[in-house]
């Protein structure tokens, strides 16, 4: 009887499994189509689809995947690699050059989360604040403020395999941080306060912090940070309250703090900045202080200092103080007295003092700078700007002359300023203005042969104004003697608006004055001084009567341009290059700002049609354009990190 055929096959060996032939292109190609033809149901497709995504996961290499040997960055030290990248600050190449390798990701990471930027200046910017501080919440902080409120830019879905209370790592990247707040709606604050609130939380390594906003939970986080080393508050004022300053009292050691808008309702706002400043005093290198409400902040301050086992060893509290701002501040005998025994003004590199009848206070530095310059001590300004403006209906022509002289005497005193603004030294209601003192004035500034930066700046003109106009002989005397100037501010005689400015080409052009007698005769003077002096890019006009002629901007733009364009600067050039001769690129004519170019890329948001102006003989021309519209761009989304920018260069 037949075995059954199943005890046939068990007896037998397994066969081998035969590999495929190779099939030709022709098979290839028929097989394709066949499998198409065939297709997998949809669940097949998906779990086939999942576990071949999962088998791509498991055979992802895990160590850092090494650089291509191509790489130009990869043959350079790690201390030189380190400088490179540090100084790469655009956000979109830093996350370009993060997705090339698991070593640039590693390296650039910390740095695209180095600095954030938030803003709500208005309801409709919500969203973006929200997207930009989602990502260092956990999942937990997450869903809570979705419960306290609804908006636009939250996260709609969360993954279920993540720990919904971990921090995210980029949170500790953070180490700056400026959060812009201005009218989101009464309704629309408090998720503002919130979601900065929750950031704060886990951002425990920030170093710098710029807040326009403050609360009591913020003060908490805030005070808790232990690398914290420079703070700027700006808040309303009714944010400045006795509970919400009281956890920042336990802040110590900081270098910079800046507080702005103090307010009037704190009773204890006193105390609390002579306590914020006895407990930096050691540390400090700079120091901003705004306070509209003419409270003497530093009164009672050298009692302190007494107090203090440590300080009253010093000659001076703030031996580290670097810069100094005041703004509002009345010059008055408890103010002005307390903060000369606290800082040596003479040992200062940053100066701004700004307020109201600040004469004593300009007569005390006068003072300080002939004491300092008879003892042979250095003076180390090298930025200062003075407030010289007069509130008083009343003031008289002697105490505008006492005023003008003091600050002559001041800068008289030394010549190492690079940066000089002088404000409303022009304006004053009702009073003659000393031609005699303003030349003293003038005489001073042109001792600092190496300004790069000055400027005369008017809030404004109106019939109750005597405004100093500068004359063409005052622009020839500033001009000559400060050869390095870059940038220049003045409100100019409108009568000599054609004289002054072909002085200026004759002034920052590279040729000698012979060749420019031609085109005007009170160049005559101007070139008998100067030889040549090319420095000059940014060229500012603060101040002008009103009304104003139709069209007159643009003409002052021309008057300023067309000497440039038509000097004789090239014999026989096929080409006019404007870079290739001049520096000029800015010119600000009150609000109005025009950028010049021989050459303009694609424009940005709020900038006009660029168009041409030629010289005198058509030979020559060069293209403008107002970016008037760009300054307001971009503010509301991104704030402005100019005070972050200022602190990180006391590091270099």
């Amino acid at each position: 009887m037949a075995s059954r055929k199943s005890t046939r096959l068990r007896h037998q060996d397994t066969p081998r499994v035969q590999s495929s032939p190779a099939l030709s292109s022709n098979d290839k190609d028929l097989e394709a189509r066949v499998s198409k033809q065939k297709t997998a149901p949809k669940t097949t497709a998906r779990k086939a689809a999942a576990s071949k995504g999962n088998c791509k996961r498991e055979q992802a290499p895990t160590g850092p995947r090494s650089t291509s040997s191509e790489d130009a960055l990869s043959s350079l030290t790690p201390e030189l690699l380190y400088m490179v990248l540090d100084n790469i600050k655009d956000s979109s190449t830093i996350g370009k050059l993060a997705r090339t390798s698991k070593l640039y990701y590693s390296i650039m990471m910390p740095l695209l989360h180095k600095r954030v930027a938030a803003a709500a200046a208005y309801h409709a910017h919500i969203p973006k604040l929200i997207r930009t501080l989602e990502p260092h919440l956990t999942i937990t902080q997450k869903k809570q403020l979705k419960t306290e409120g609804k908006y636009k830019g939250q996260q709609a879905r969360y993954p279920s395999y993540l720990d919904a209370n971990e921090v995210p790592t980029c949170a500790s990247y953070v180490q700056q941080m400026v959060v812009w707040r201005s009218y989101p709606g009464r309704k629309h604050e408090y998720i503002v306060h919130r979601y900065v609130e929750e950031a704060l939380k886990n951002m425990v390594n920030l170093e710098m912090l710029d807040l326009s906003v403050l609360t009591i939970a913020m003060s908490e986080s805030i005070a808790s940070l232990k690398n914290l080393q420079a703070l700027r508050l700006i808040p309303k004022e009714s944010e400045f309250k006795n509970e919400t300053l009281e956890p920042l009292l336990k802040i110590k050691n900081l270098k910079h703090l800046s507080l702005h808008n103090l307010s009037y309702y704190c009773l204890d706002e006193v105390n609390f900045l002579r306590s914020m400043l006895l407990n930096s005093s050691t540390t400090l290198q700079s120091l901003s202080i705004s306070n509209a409400h003419g409270t003497s902040f530093m009164a009672g301050f050298p009692d302190l200092v007494v107090k203090d086992r440590v300080l009253s060893q010093r000659e001076y509290a703030f031996r580290a103080l670097k810069s100094l701002e005041l703004y509002g501040m009345p010059s008055r005998a408890q103010l002005v007295y307390p903060l000369q025994k606290a800082i040596d003004f003479m040992a200062l590199r940053d100066l701004t003092v700004e307020g109201q009848e600040l004469d004593r206070f300009i007569q005390t530095l006068a003072g300080l700078a002939r004491l300092a310059s008879d003892k042979g001590a250095k003076i180390s300004l090298r930025s200062l700007t003075l407030d010289m403006y007069l509130t008083d209906h009343r003031a008289m022509t002697g105490q505008i002359r006492r005023m003008i002289s003091a600050a002559s005497s001041f800068l008289s005193a030394f010549d190492s300023l690079k940066s000089l603004e002088v404000k409303d030294f022009q304006c004053h209601k009702n009073a003659a203005i000393d031609p005699l003192s303003t030349v003293s004035l003038l005489q001073a500034i042109t001792k600092h042969k190496g300004l790069r930066t000055l400027k005369f700046s008017c809030t404004g003109t109106s019939d109750n104004y005597r405004v100093a106009f500068f004359r063409a002989s005052s622009v020839t005397a500033i001009v000559d003697n400060c050869q390095h100037l870059r940038e220049f501010e003045f409100a100019p005689h409108e009568s000599e608006i054609v004289s002054i400015f072909p002085s200026l080409v004759t002034i920052f052009s590279n040729r000698t004055r012979t060749d420019f007698c031609r085109l005007h005769a009170v160049q005559d003077a101007i070139g008998q001084a100067i030889s040549q002096s090319d420095s000059l890019i940014s060229l500012k006009h603060s101040s002008f009567t009103y009304p104003r002629p139709e069209n007159s901007d643009l003409k002052i733009l021309s008057s300023i341009i067309k000497p440039y364009l038509s000097r004789d600067l090239v014999q026989d050039s096929e080409s006019f290059l404007w870079e290739s001769h001049f520096k000029l690129r800015n010119i600000s004519i009150g609000r109005l700002v025009w950028e010049i170019s021989s050459k303009f890329g694609k424009g940005t948001k709020g900038m006009k049609k660029a168009e041409k102006m030629q010289s005198r003989d058509g030979k020559r021309e060069v293209m403008y354009r107002d970016v008037s519209g760009v300054a307001f761009q971009g503010e509301a989304y991104a704030p402005s990190s100019k005070w972050l920018d200022r602190v990180e260069s006391y590091k270099s």
